[in-house]
């Protein structure tokens, strides 16, 4: 039981210090304000042509789908072989 309290307290102790370290960053270090300049070749600039999609096949004939449904919109029970 000593080693849980001791490996809890160093656990704690650790949390402590860099959750001070978080606050002091947060608090006290300011970045520096520049103006920032991105090169983007004129390559990256050009739109390249996209090729149309390929024509699509014509949807199949929707047919009555098969469903476990009655037509009163009851679930049939399943039927049992014989």
């Amino acid at each position: 039981m000593p080693t849980l309290f001791r490996f809890l307290s160093v656990v704690i102790v650790l949390a402590i210090i860099g959750g001070a370290g978080m606050v002091y960053l947060a608090y006290f270090v300011h970045p520096k304000a520049r103006e920032l300049t991105v090169r983007i070749p004129s390559e990256k600039l050009v739109p390249q042509q996209i090729a149309p999609p390929a024509e699509a096949a014509p949807p199949p004939e929707a047919s009555e789908p098969e469903s476990p449904e009655a037509p009163g919109g009851a679930i049939e029970p399943p039927k049992q072989p014989e």
